[in-house]
């Protein structure tokens, strides 16, 4: 989920053996921005989002890719807050 806190922001995700990429997918007007979680540590993949890149109240998700996983699938975050 998403943390923000010491003047950072980072998302991190559980994923299973076979997920090759990961990304936080932030809604935008003009299409879907897409952020590579590109840490990974066991199975956790996570990243440290850049400042002003993520706002109070914008809607996200997270998208997965490999093997047993859709990309075309947008997975939400359970402990998202509105």
């Amino acid at each position: 989920g998403l943390h923000i806190g010491s003047g950072r922001t980072t998302f991190a995700v559980a994923v299973g053996p076979g997920a090759s990429t990961v990304l936080l997918c932030i809604d935008r007007p003009h299409g879907e921005e897409r952020i590579a979680l590109t840490e990974r540590l066991g199975g956790t993949c996570w990243a440290e989002i850049p400042e002003g890149v993520l706002r109070p109240g914008d809607r996200y998700g997270v998208r997965v890719d490999g093997h047993g996983h859709d990309v075309t699938k947008l997975l939400v975050d359970p402990w998202a807050r509105s």
